[in-house]
């Protein structure tokens, strides 16, 4: 039996996806354990980029907060947020952030350069994980010869 191409790169390709969906899940849990300290937000930009399927919006907060008198500064506003497609929703998810503003960071104990502002995940995760884990079985499924 041949190995169509397909298979060599969407084997990794979902299986890759189906892992980074279910760590964003599991981190994004986590974080709601961990402990809180204020910061401030010091940037509130929108990144573009065109690639396939069109434009690409990417809101992106940079925020400083310390942990026993260290200084840190993060980017992470949720797990898996993802990238916008119209540049109005990207405007809309930095809304709540204005430069300046005072927010409650959320760290890793064990590792407190690890921040973020929004603890849990976003329903767009839970359909990647979803879809990649179907295309991921669909996949090794005919790679074995289950499915022609």
């Amino acid at each position: 039996m041949a190995v169509e191409m397909w298979e060599v790169f969407g084997i990794p390709l979902f299986g890759g996806g189906m892992c980074y969906a279910v760590w964003c899940a599991v981190e994004g849990r986590r974080a709601r354990d961990w402990p809180t300290v204020p910061g401030e937000i010091t940037s509130s930009r929108i990144g573009y980029r065109f690639g396939r399927g069109g434009p690409h919006y990417t809101p992106t907060v940079t925020y400083t907060y310390s942990v026993a008198g260290i200084p840190y500064q993060a980017e992470r506003l949720q797990f898996g947020d993802p990238d916008y497609s119209f540049q109005s929703r990207a405007k809309r998810r930095l809304q709540p952030y204005p430069v300046g503003s005072h927010i409650a960071v959320r760290y890793d104990a064990d590792h407190p350069h690890r921040g973020v502002l929004e603890p849990g995940v976003g329903l767009d995760i839970y359909w990647v994980a979803i879809l990649t884990a179907t295309m991921f079985v669909i996949t090794v499924g005919v790679a074995l010869g289950f499915w022609h």
